[in-house]
């Protein structure tokens, strides 16, 4: 119930609990508008390789080594989260830094940005892939220069590799669903937006699975991609044909410049955002440089002509690396924005050290977005970065690295907008601004407790501000 003053006398009974807030802080629950939930669930029962847990590539060999020294052998080892600039080496490991500890156990070594991975000799040997084999469409194997040989670090190859290489437990993924669960909830996180872009039926089924064995609390909207939409039309699988909790919502494109020209191209690109908003849905482009930028923005203006994109919700997902010009036309045609604050704080050190001066006043505008209109959802991009809001609209204000140096500072947001980014700009981003993104009468019960008003405080206490209650559909499902 929303209301003032004291409730009704015939709701106070046995069957509704009453809370006293005790003046602390009631807010919407964060919506997370870019996540990656499997991901992040395969992170929680894998060897952490994170720049917090390692620092060189020979700390990552030894952990993966003692984790693999409890399994037999030809056992599939997953290790996550390692990423270079921080590492002694400053380089990427390869097959050859990790074959002297796991000879005979494949290695599946993800990099922090989820975009490439490095697989051990024995894992290259098990799917195939040797120095004859071809790179697939918009990806990149690299070789060394001399040889050829592909030195086991693979970019972008995700749809081959998910095809040949074994996927969890049902055990692994219900362990690590709970925890995962459980990490949502503590932080008051009670949407979740997964913007993995094969997402699809065997995925629909097991978060279905999951939530109706309340092993997954917050309310889920599934993107597909553009293959996977192709196969649902033919198959007749029904976009948002569920309840509340669980629903398809936008078809994801991935548009990007690893190969070093634009993937797909343009006309690839346009074709396919028209194909999908002919079909009256919603499309997500994933797009961080400024040409992806500028194609998703072209693409998605000639799909919708002679209208605005404002009423269908076209977004761009990241939108890193904005000008003002790109800006002028995103708000033109009515784009919406959904992009990660957290990137700052947890990547901003590496930002200021290889991103030259003048480049660091174009990332993640923030501030100008607002200026220009431009409707904006924040998400976490979770596995990529920790998934907690509060450390997001920390940055959003305070535009502060975790080692506390500033980038960008005349793009911060105040705490209202960046607040109101995390839960109603993101219930926004998926036409569910009327059922969620605030407290009000007629809405879901979707809330969180604060011990301070992230409003209302010194901007460096935001990101210390502490979690008490979680309250799901309703339901009180996390207290400390």
């Amino acid at each position: 119930m929303v209301g003032s003053g004291r409730p009704p006398a015939t709701l106070m009974n046995s069957a509704n609990r009453q809370i006293d807030c005790q003046g602390y802080t009631l807010i919407p629950g964060f919506n997370d508008a870019h996540c990656h939930i499997l991901a992040t669930i395969s992170k929680f029962v894998s060897v952490d390789c994170s720049p917090e847990t390692v620092s060189s590539i020979h700390e990552i060999a030894i952990r993966l080594q003692n984790h693999a020294n409890q399994f037999p052998v030809d056992t599939w080892i997953r290790g996550i989260g390692f990423n270079e600039f921080y590492l002694k080496e400053h380089r990427t490991p390869t097959k050859w830094d990790l074959d002297h500890a796991l000879p005979n156990h494949p290695v599946k070594l993800l990099h922090q940005s989820g975009h490439a991975v490095v697989l051990n000799s024995r894992a290259l040997d098990i799917i195939q892939l040797s120095k004859e084999s071809v790179d697939p469409p918009y990806g990149v194997i690299d070789r060394d220069q001399n040889t050829g040989e592909p030195t086991g670090v693979l970019f972008d190859m995700d749809n081959h590799l998910n095809q040949v290489i074994p996927t969890l437990s049902s055990n692994e993924l219900e362990l690590g669903a709970s925890i995962f669960n459980q990490e949502c909830i503590r932080m008051g996180i009670t949407s979740l937006q997964d913007a993995t872009p094969t997402n699809f039926s065997d995925r629909w089924s097991l978060f279905k699975d999951f939530k109706v064995r309340s092993i997954l609390n917050p309310s889920i909207v599934l993107m597909s991609d553009a293959e996977h939409f192709e196969l649902a039309q033919e198959e007749r699988f029904k976009f948002n044909d569920t309840d509340s909790t669980l629903r398809l919502g936008p078809v994801k494109i991935i548009a990007g410049m690893t190969t070093g020209t634009l993937y797909p191209s343009y006309n690839e690109l346009k074709c396919k955002v028209a194909e999908i908003h002919k079909q009256g849905l919603q499309v997500a482009i994933h797009a961080i440089e400024p040409e992806t930028i500028e194609a998703a923005s072209h693409a998605i203006s000639q799909a919708i002509f002679p209208n605005n994109a404002t009423e269908f919700r076209h977004r761009i997902e990241h939108c890193s690396e904005c000008s003002s010009g790109l800006i002028d036309d995103l708000a033109q045609i009515g784009v919406t924005v959904v992009t990660q604050p957290g990137f700052l704080y947890f990547n901003g050190h590496r930002y200021l050290e290889e991103i030259p001066s003048q480049r660091q006043l174009s990332l993640y505008r923030f501030n100008s977005m607002e200026v220009s209109n431009i409707q904006i959802g924040f998400g976490s991009d979770s596995p990529v970065i920790p998934i907690n809001p509060l450390i997001g609209i920390y940055a959003a204000v305070t535009r502060r690295t975790s080692s506390g140096k500033f980038i960008g500072l005349p793009e911060s947001l105040s705490a209202e907008s960046a607040l109101k980014a995390y839960t109603l700009g993101s219930a926004r981003a998926v036409f569910d601004e009327g059922i969620r993104g605030s407290i009000a009468i007629g809405k879901i019960a979707d809330m969180a407790l604060l011990d301070a008003d992230p409003t209302n405080c010194e901007p460096e206490k935001i990101k210390s501000i502490s979690n008490l209650m979680t309250i799901c559909g309703g339901k009180v499902v996390w207290e400390q």
